[in-house]
């Protein structure tokens, strides 16, 4: 016993931690779709130099925000797209799409 009463047991019991586990019961959630999907490819914000292969160098690379796509954007690799709180980046042979629900989709193209 590691507290207190391992020095002094016949003081009391001082409490330490207390732990509570609560729940809620509720219907679950449905997400609502952010809009219809419709194929779309967005134009580039910027161009960065970027390397994805290092035999062949640095090459032009379109670099997109994020919060500027819209759902059923489809963008083809090698590409940038930044977001607040992260950065994909799509190599070569890959491509991202975002769903209704504003998900980014990758997969090889």
């Amino acid at each position: 016993m590691y507290s207190p009463e391992a020095a002094f047991p016949s003081g009391g019991i001082a409490i330490e931690a207390v732990f509570v586990t609560a729940r809620i019961r509720q219907e679950p959630r449905r997400l609502a779709n952010a809009a219809e999907e419709s194929p779309y490819e967005p134009q580039p914000e910027a161009i960065r130099k970027a390397c994805f292969d290092p035999a062949a160098g640095m090459a032009d690379t379109p670099v997109h925000d994020w919060t500027r796509l819209r759902p059923g954007a489809t963008i083809a690799g090698p590409a940038i797209i930044e977001t607040p709180d992260t950065t994909y980046v799509i190599e070569p042979g890959w491509t991202y799409r975002m769903n209704s629900l504003r998900n980014g989709i990758i997969s090889a193209a």
